[in-house]
């Protein structure tokens, strides 16, 4: 349980910087 919330954070940070990316 410790692990998922980073793993969870992390994967947003990857989702919107794709997104930024796309926008742009």
């Amino acid at each position: 349980l410790r692990g998922e919330p980073a793993f969870k954070r992390e994967k947003i940070m990857k989702g919107s910087s794709i997104l930024y990316i796309e926008r742009a």
